[in-house]
């Protein structure tokens, strides 16, 4: 009986006080701890404590104590966007003293986030922004076909190579000690077209655009409102060429050190959400070029991508991405596809 009793006591000694969360409208600014749970926490001057998330990585959150009760502040923001928290997940907070906690994190099927566990903290992000200089007059290289005339447009961009550290179009460019002009091809490649027997197999050879030309004057404003973009979150600017929207099954590449630095270095399925909030999976392949593969067709036919848009792509969660569109063009045409034998 001795013996059962002092089992007891050494149970109770060991065991970690516990308190869970339902997360549930503007839960990203703070987070109140409950009232009842406070007796825990002894150091009634504690002025901050470090959450653990479920990778082990630590998180400094600031204390503040109103007439309402004692809320998680400074840096629990953070914590937040790092682990992208949505509505009606819940939390599970163990304090292990010394103001420490352990956060554990579920969805909404009650099973734990299992992406959560190699997340680490991210080092603060160094914003590059685009400069364009100017946009001259495309050139127009014209294509017969029948009534049809295809017009295939190169435009040279002229941009300050140090503004631009990051891809246009998924290439590197490499930083400079002064200001110097680099000139970067924006080039809509033809599109082969070939007529075919009603009676034969047909496969698609590609697609092609039914957007009114464009002015030079709207490329400019697309690059302007991309050079606008802010984040606290890493974010990476693609401009969109003919490979990335006109091909039967077009790819996207994007910038190494970006990939490097945000992304699983393994195949992995990303989550698109586009500025409607619809979710797109799209497979990331990683290696020299870094492919937005399958899933990608779908998403530039769904959202009407076209040569010259620019995408911003913001990494909100450990594999989900916020797309920014800026189009250079605002009124939307569905493309033709183009089939041959």
């Amino acid at each position: 009986m001795v013996k059962q009793q002092q089992k007891n006591r050494a149970d109770v000694h060991v065991r970690k006080p516990h308190f869970f969360k339902v997360l549930l409208g503007d839960f990203s600014q703070r987070l109140k701890i409950p009232v009842r749970f406070m007796k825990h926490i002894s150091m009634k001057s504690l002025e901050k404590v470090v959450l653990r998330g479920p990778s082990g990585s630590r998180w400094p959150v600031k204390l503040s104590r109103t007439v309402k009760g004692t809320f998680l502040c400074d840096g629990w923001m953070n914590f937040v966007k790092t682990h992208a928290l949505r509505e009606y997940e819940f939390l599970v907070f163990r304090y292990n003293g010394r103001a420490l906690f352990d956060v554990l994190v579920f969805d909404i099927t009650a099973c734990e986030r299992e992406d959560l566990f190699n997340i680490r903290r991210r080092k603060r992000l160094r914003k590059h922004k685009l400069e364009v200089l100017s946009l001259p007059q495309p050139e127009v290289i014209k294509t017969e076909l029948k009534e049809t005339q295809i017009q295939d447009v190169v435009y040279p961009v002229t941009m300050l190579k140090d503004a631009c550290p990051d891809s246009v179009q998924g290439e590197s460019l490499v930083n400079s000690e002064t200001d110097k002009h680099v000139e970067i091809k924006v080039e809509v490649t033809e599109i082969p077209i070939v007529a075919a027997s009603p009676k034969k197999c047909l496969k698609t050879q590609g697609y092609l655009s039914r957007r009114r030309p464009v002015s030079e004057e709207e490329r400019s404003k697309a690059w302007e409102a991309a050079n606008s973009f802010t984040s606290n979150f890493p974010y990476t600017v693609v401009c969109l060429s003919a490979l990335h929207v006109y091909k039967a099954s077009p790819t996207v590449t994007l910038p190494t050190p970006f990939s490097r630095e945000h992304l699983p270095r393994r195949r992995t399925n990303l989550v698109f959400r586009d500025p409607n909030g619809q979710a797109w999976v799209i497979m990331f392949i990683p290696g020299l070029r870094n492919w937005l593969s399958g899933g990608w067709p779908a998403f530039a036919r769904g959202n009407n991508l076209e040569e010259g848009d620019i995408c911003v792509f913001e990494l909100v969660g450990p594999i989900e991405f916020h797309v920014h569109i800026f189009r250079v063009v605002d009124e939307t045409v569905p493309m033709i596809k183009l089939s041959s034998i």
